[in-house]
Protein backbone atom coordinates (compact mmCIF):
# COMPACT_ATOMS: atom_id res chain seq x y z
CA UNK A 1 0.00 0.00 0.00
CA UNK A 2 1.39 3.37 -1.03
CA UNK A 3 0.78 6.27 1.27
CA UNK A 4 1.36 9.85 0.29
CA UNK A 5 4.27 10.14 2.72
CA UNK A 6 5.98 7.16 1.06
CA UNK A 7 5.65 9.11 -2.17
CA UNK A 8 7.19 12.20 -0.53
CA UNK A 9 3.89 14.09 -0.33
CA UNK A 10 2.85 16.23 2.63
CA UNK A 11 -0.51 18.00 2.67
CA UNK A 12 0.12 20.33 5.59
CA UNK A 13 0.99 24.01 5.22
CA UNK A 14 4.75 24.55 5.46
CA UNK A 15 4.15 27.71 7.50
CA UNK A 16 2.27 25.60 10.06
CA UNK A 17 5.04 23.01 10.15
CA UNK A 18 7.55 25.75 10.95
CA UNK A 19 5.27 27.38 13.52
CA UNK A 20 4.93 24.13 15.47
CA UNK A 21 8.55 23.07 14.97
CA UNK A 22 7.70 19.97 12.94
CA UNK A 23 10.06 19.05 10.12
CA UNK A 24 9.15 17.55 6.79
CA UNK A 25 11.51 14.70 7.59
CA UNK A 26 9.53 13.86 10.74
CA UNK A 27 6.31 13.69 8.75
CA UNK A 28 7.85 11.58 6.00
CA UNK A 29 9.36 9.20 8.58
CA UNK A 30 6.07 8.92 10.43
CA UNK A 31 7.32 10.42 13.69
CA UNK A 32 4.47 11.24 16.05
CA UNK A 33 5.17 13.90 18.68
CA UNK A 34 3.39 16.42 20.88
CA UNK A 35 4.44 19.08 18.36
CA UNK A 36 2.83 17.14 15.53
CA UNK A 37 -0.35 16.57 17.60
CA UNK A 38 -0.57 20.34 18.26
CA UNK A 39 -0.07 21.07 14.55
CA UNK A 40 -2.74 18.57 13.55
CA UNK A 41 -5.15 19.93 16.19
CA UNK A 42 -4.64 23.45 14.81
CA UNK A 43 -5.35 22.32 11.25
CA UNK A 44 -8.37 20.32 12.46
CA UNK A 45 -9.79 23.37 14.25
CA UNK A 46 -9.55 25.33 11.03
CA UNK A 47 -11.31 22.53 9.16
CA UNK A 48 -14.03 22.38 11.84
CA UNK A 49 -14.52 26.13 11.47
CA UNK A 50 -15.13 25.73 7.74
CA UNK A 51 -17.54 22.85 8.33
CA UNK A 52 -19.50 25.10 10.68
CA UNK A 53 -19.52 27.90 8.11
CA UNK A 54 -20.78 25.52 5.44
CA UNK A 55 -23.52 24.31 7.76
CA UNK A 56 -24.58 27.84 8.62
CA UNK A 57 -24.18 29.53 5.23
CA UNK A 58 -25.63 27.10 2.74
CA UNK A 59 -29.24 28.13 2.18
CA UNK A 60 -31.76 25.34 2.84
CA UNK A 61 -33.09 25.62 -0.72
CA UNK A 62 -29.60 24.80 -2.06
CA UNK A 63 -28.97 21.72 0.11
CA UNK A 64 -30.80 19.32 -2.20
CA UNK A 65 -28.73 20.46 -5.18
CA UNK A 66 -25.59 20.05 -3.07
CA UNK A 67 -26.42 16.53 -1.87
CA UNK A 68 -23.05 15.10 -3.00
CA UNK A 69 -21.21 17.73 -0.95
CA UNK A 70 -23.53 17.09 2.01
CA UNK A 71 -22.79 13.35 1.80
CA UNK A 72 -19.04 13.93 1.71
CA UNK A 73 -19.24 16.51 4.48
CA UNK A 74 -21.03 14.07 6.76
CA UNK A 75 -18.51 11.27 6.20
CA UNK A 76 -15.44 13.49 6.54
CA UNK A 77 -16.84 15.23 9.64
CA UNK A 78 -17.07 11.85 11.36
CA UNK A 79 -13.58 10.94 10.19
CA UNK A 80 -12.30 14.21 11.68
CA UNK A 81 -13.94 13.29 14.99
CA UNK A 82 -12.25 9.89 14.90
CA UNK A 83 -8.86 11.50 14.22
CA UNK A 84 -9.38 13.88 17.15
CA UNK A 85 -10.26 10.98 19.44
CA UNK A 86 -6.96 9.27 18.69
CA UNK A 87 -4.93 12.44 19.13
CA UNK A 88 -4.20 12.66 15.40
CA UNK A 89 -1.77 9.75 15.57
CA UNK A 90 -1.94 8.75 11.92
CA UNK A 91 1.47 7.12 11.85
CA UNK A 92 0.53 3.74 13.28
CA UNK A 93 0.17 0.56 11.25
CA UNK A 94 -3.63 0.86 11.01
CA UNK A 95 -5.02 3.76 8.98
CA UNK A 96 -7.80 5.82 10.54
CA UNK A 97 -10.90 4.93 8.57
CA UNK A 98 -14.62 4.55 8.88
CA UNK A 99 -16.01 1.12 8.14
CA UNK A 100 -17.91 0.68 4.89
CA UNK A 101 -21.04 -0.05 6.92
CA UNK A 102 -20.63 3.20 8.89
CA UNK A 103 -20.06 5.21 5.70
CA UNK A 104 -23.10 3.66 4.07
CA UNK A 105 -25.20 4.44 7.13
CA UNK A 106 -24.05 8.07 7.16
CA UNK A 107 -24.63 8.45 3.43
CA UNK A 108 -28.08 6.84 3.62
CA UNK A 109 -29.13 9.02 6.55
CA UNK A 110 -27.91 12.19 4.83
CA UNK A 111 -29.45 11.27 1.48
CA UNK A 112 -32.75 10.39 3.12
CA UNK A 113 -32.80 13.71 4.96
CA UNK A 114 -32.04 15.56 1.75
CA UNK A 115 -34.68 13.67 -0.22
CA UNK A 116 -37.33 14.56 2.36
CA UNK A 117 -36.30 18.18 2.65
CA UNK A 118 -34.69 17.96 6.07
CA UNK A 119 -32.21 20.80 5.99
CA UNK A 120 -29.95 20.10 8.97
CA UNK A 121 -26.70 18.42 7.89
CA UNK A 122 -24.88 16.01 10.19
CA UNK A 123 -21.61 17.95 10.18
CA UNK A 124 -20.28 21.12 11.74
CA UNK A 125 -21.73 20.51 15.20
CA UNK A 126 -19.56 19.83 18.20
Amino acid sequence: VHTDARLGRIYLPLEELRRFGVTEKEILQGSYSDRYAALAACVAERAAHYYCLARECLPPEDRRAMVAAELMGTVYWELLAKLRAKGFDVFGPTPTRLSKVRKLMLVARTWWGSAWGLTVPAYGVS
